[in-house]
């Protein structure tokens, strides 16, 4: 726990008495102390005092708390008390309801997590803030996957009438099948709304977008994808992931044309030392595939065009350190002397 100069700040009153004021600050010293020393019995004590004191704003020290509580093993009922002991006596609400959503995830409790976000989404100060509605649809985005596995293993995993009777199928019996596709369809619909809300509050959030895009493309929504993607790369000209995003989606869902090779030449440029089977790989057969068709002499004189594309995307690995050199100097090699 780093040093909280604000912690000190706020206890500059003129009316506040010196003495009392420096036994405050060594409390918290000592506080900072015992968590790096990992001393929690200490630790816990000095949160207690803390937290009586009138004149400490529990802003300072609430994450001690937190950290004090889940290393002391207590009740989860007893930290998720003090969190919302915390969202009402806080001023930084925000973060403290992220630091709930954290600890619900840890004690393995995603759709506590998730019903915890859905209660906050319209009220302020959070339904303004992009990072709650990015983790309501990233909690919906996961418990929609799990409800998708559990859908498709439904036939798989529901007993015969003698295995009931013989107790050889161990694991939960699936009664309601239209309840999961209910809840399928809820948490599809939660996470489509939430992540495009939250893109839209924050059209720079690479971890947003592409969750956003995969579960579009799930319900085969290529268009609406590309536009997303699209729009991202304009708005984050210098930020590689929407470029990856937009060549991955046209080469898989969108390979007729040759869109992809313009996208896929962009994203190369924008991260020349990625995976060889990620961009330089597709591209290459893609033009070894030109070569092989070119016979008049028109297409011939248009050879020197594609052997040109690959030396450059082979030099641009080598300018940027790549570390499969012998791999780019034989292929250079190859395409030169073809």
């Amino acid at each position: 726990m780093p040093r909280n100069f604000e912690f000190i700040k706020s206890l500059n009153d003129e009316f506040f008495l010196t003495v009392r004021r420096a036994h405050l600050i060594n409390l918290y010293e000592l506080l900072v102390t015992s968590l790096s020393a990992k001393n929690y019995y200490r630790a816990n004590r000095i949160v207690e005092i803390l937290l009586q004191c009138p004149e400490v704003d529990v802003t300072h020290v609430w994450k001690a708390a937190i950290d004090v509580l889940i290393h002391l093993g207590n009740a989860e009922k007893s930290c998720i008390d003090f969190f919302n002991q915390m969202l009402l006596h806080t001023k930084c609400k925000e973060e403290v309801l992220l630091e709930l959503i954290s600890f619900q995830l840890y004690s393995g409790k995603p759709r506590e997590a998730l019903e915890i976000l859905e209660t906050y989404l319209t009220q302020q100060p959070y339904k303004d803030n992009p990072l709650i509605f990015g983790y309501t649809g990233m909690l919906a985005f996961a418990l929609w996957e799990q409800t998708n596995a559990i859908i498709n293993d439904f036939g798989a995993t529901r007993p015969t009438i003698n295995q009931i009777n013989e107790g050889v199928n161990e694991r939960p019996i699936v009664n309601d099948l239209e309840l999961y596709v209910e809840q399928q369809e809820k948490y599809y619909e939660l996470s489509i709304s939430s992540l495009s809300m939250a893109l839209e509050m924050d059209k720079s959030n690479d971890m947003f977008l592409v969750l956003y895009t995969k579960i579009l493309l799930a319900n085969d929504m290529v268009d609406e994808a590309l536009d997303i993607v699209r729009s991202f790369c304009d708005q984050n000209p210098h930020t590689v992931v929407g470029y990856r995003l937009l060549f991955n989606i046209l080469y898989e869902h969108r390979n007729e044309d040759t869109k992809w090779v313009q996208a896929g030449k962009l994203y190369h440029q924008m991260d020349p030392v990625s995976p060889p089977e990620a961009v330089l790989n597709p591209l290459i057969k893609y033009y070894e595939s030109v070569m092989a068709t070119q016979t008049s002499a028109t297409d011939q004189r248009s050879s020197a065009e594609v052997h040109y594309n690959i030396l450059e995307l082979l030099f641009q690995r080598i300018e940027n350190g790549d570390d499969e050199f012998e791999y780019v100097k034989d292929a250079i090699v190859h395409f030169t002397w073809l």
